[in-house]
């Protein structure tokens, strides 16, 4: 491999390739005409060709038009990509007279990344936003006389942005077009500012694959076009162009353009690479070492950050990850990072799947099952403790206690460990998979999926437990009290079983809301992965969303029956009075308390249903 000499560049800016351009027999100028094209103005040089602003005379229209006079397969590359964030590129041509040639490509017209970092440099951390961005295009598009475009979405969600969302919907744009290349087997493997360029609207654009490997084209081997921008290249990259390392083209894969893409958003969000420079003057092979030690380590927290800004915590997590030295430990494709960027946007995603510092959420992710089933028994235990208070009181009398403890300690003590048993046999996988990701161990995504799947049964389970017990209950005692008697007082009977159901239906109703906040807030989002798209539990999310406003319903029912009866109840039921006002007065605390919980359940449901794929409806 030849590397530029050390006199003849600074090597920590110089862009090392596996070829070197061959030398100009005469560079066009502004104002030339080459073959169809007028020369208007210069957009850039770089190592292999310049790149200028051209009018195609034939069809009267706006190109770049890149001439170099070094061979490369860019054209062929460029010509399988149809992607809105890749540049378009129309057609090549050769002027073998000069030994040029020249590839035309479409226009864009805001300039380049490397402009808006340089402005991101001049601007406090706390005075930039999405105008930042829009200041940069702007001011290119004056430089050419041109006007901004007028009715842009995208240029109204920047004037919005908070400077962090500006760059993740860059990266998200980005990482979107890689994920495109990368599916058509095409490595960008230079991806730096300057090779993003920004249309009027702010919408990055891909450009400049003239080293990039196409391995579905015959045209070169991976090592003959093996290069890039060292202050941009994963550690593997720079080992593979290194002459001191034994690393090969091999391997540089997707996740070395992943990697490249995740310092390009650290520079853009913060102004600086989250690296230490290395110092003027070095050689080559303390240059490299140098490069690959400080890359090593993997980026620190703090360096993805700019000083005052206020950063998501998954934004710098997500750029984290995707700066670690081992690409097995990247996101796995340029899509599973367009999906952390996207997260990063919506801020009920941020809220629910961000690691949580209230107390109750870590122990619910430390014990799941011992904590969902401790949540029902309280509430059924509460629940149970008034309505025998009730039905000793008022229904039967005092006179009865003895003989009441015996079927209520028969039927309690033979339905709780008939429910908790079935609630543990139903969750214990859900509890197998939260406790293996706890701690650290892989899992699959079908073993997400799965306890997800159980996770979103476990509301419904415990209520669809919980109401046949108290019926079961409310049955139980007058046909054990006629048993033993043989008379029947139908009136005392029909109030014991209507308060037991009534308790009932409050003890199902908030033990579901109870279960499926959890569930839905902390236990769900521990099972979600970046890369995770799960239509199935979509579906499932949004049955569990519709079927809300039923439990909501069920609830409600109760004081408002408690009301009626209060309103309608004869002579006979007057000593009732009291005990109907409890009951009501104990659902409307429990209207209030599912209200409340209905609501959370709602947001974060719509937030799980968009981070597995679905939309919310």
């Amino acid at each position: 491999m030849n590397l530029p000499s050390e006199e003849a560049s600074n090597p920590s800016e110089t862009r090392a390739v596996g070829s070197r351009p061959a030398p100009s027999t005469g560079e066009p100028q502004v104002g030339d005409v080459v073959d169809d094209f007028l020369l208007v103005d210069r957009l850039g040089q770089g190592a292999f060709a310049t790149v200028f602003l051209a009018h195609q005379q034939s069809l009267h229209r706006t190109v770049a038009l890149k001439v170099s006079t070094a061979k490369s397969a860019e054209a062929e590359t460029l010509a399988q990509l149809d992607h809105p964030n890749i540049v378009r590129v129309y057609d090549q041509r050769a002027v073998p007279d000069r030994g040029l040639r020249l590839l035309y490509m479409e226009y864009v017209r805001g300039g380049t990344l490397e402009a808006v970092v340089e402005k991101v440099r001049a601007t406090p951390a706390d005075r930039r936003s999405g105008r930042l961005l829009l200041e940069v295009v702007d001011e290119a598009l004056a430089a050419r006389g041109e006007k901004p475009p007028l009715d842009s979405m995208l240029r109204a969600r920047l004037e919005k942005a908070t400077w962090p969302e500006s760059v993740c919907l860059l990266g998200a744009q980005l990482a979107t077009a890689l994920d495109y290349a990368h599916g058509v087997r095409v490595l960008h493997r230079d991806v730096k500012p300057a090779n993003v360029l920004l249309d009027g609207s702010g919408r990055a654009k891909l450009a400049d694959f003239n080293i990039s490997y196409a391995a579905s084209l015959d045209v070169a081997t991976p090592e003959e076009s093996l290069g890039g921008s060292l202050p941009y290249m994963a550690p593997e990259q720079l080992k593979a162009v290194s002459p001191f390392h034994e690393e090969t083209a091999a391997d540089v894969t997707e996740r070395s353009d992943i990697y490249g893409l995740a310092l390009v958003l650290v520079e853009v969000l913060t102004g600086e690479l989250p690296f230490e420079a290395p110092a003027d003057g070095l050689g080559w092979k303390e240059l490299f070492a140098h490069l690959i030690e400080t890359r090593e380590p993997g980026a620190r927290p703090d360096a993805c950050q700019a000083q005052g800004a206020d950063i998501p915590g998954m934004l710098v997590e997500t750029l984290c990850d995707a700066l670690h030295p081992d690409p097995e430990q990247r996101p796995a494709s340029g899509s599973e990072l367009a999906r952390r960027l996207e997260w990063c946007l919506d801020p009920d995603i941020r809220r629910v799947l961000s690691p949580s510092k209230v107390w109750w959420h870590r122990a619910l992710t430390r014990f799941p099952l011992v904590g969902l089933i401790l949540a029902g028994l309280v509430v059924n235990a509460v629940l149970s403790a008034l309505n025998i208070a009730h039905n000793l009181t008022v229904v039967y009398g005092e006179q009865w206690q003895e003989e009441f403890r015996i079927p209520v300690m028969l039927v309690n003590g033979i339905a709780f460990p008939l429910g908790i048993g079935a609630f543990v046999m139903l969750g214990w996988r859900m509890r197998r998979v939260l406790r293996r990701r706890a701690a650290g161990l892989e899992t699959t995504a079908e073993e997400r999926s799965d306890a997800r799947r159980q996770g979103l049964r476990l509301g419904d389970l415990m209520a669809g437990v919980i109401l046949p017990l108290w019926i079961l209950g409310g049955i139980t005692f007058p046909v054990w009290r006629h048993m033993q008697q043989g008379a029947a007082d139908q009136t005392a009977y029909f109030h014991f079983t209507l308060s037991n159901l009534g308790f009932g239906i409050l003890a199902a109703t908030v033990s579901f809301f109870l279960l499926a906040h959890g569930v839905t807030r902390v236990l769900l989002p521990r099972l979600v992965d970046p890369g995770d798209e799960d239509a199935p539990r979509v579906r499932q999310l949004r049955r569990l969303r519709r079927r809300l406003p039923w439990y909501f319903a069920a609830c409600t029912a109760v004081p408002f029956l408690s009301v009626v009866l209060l309103a309608t109840q004869s002579d006979q039921l007057q000593e009732l009075g009291g005990a109907f006002l409890a009951l009501g007065l104990l659902g409307a605390v429990a209207f209030a308390a599912t209200l409340t919980w209905s609501t959370w359940i709602r947001r974060d449901v719509d937030a799980l249903m968009r981070a597995l794929g679905g939309r919310a409806r």
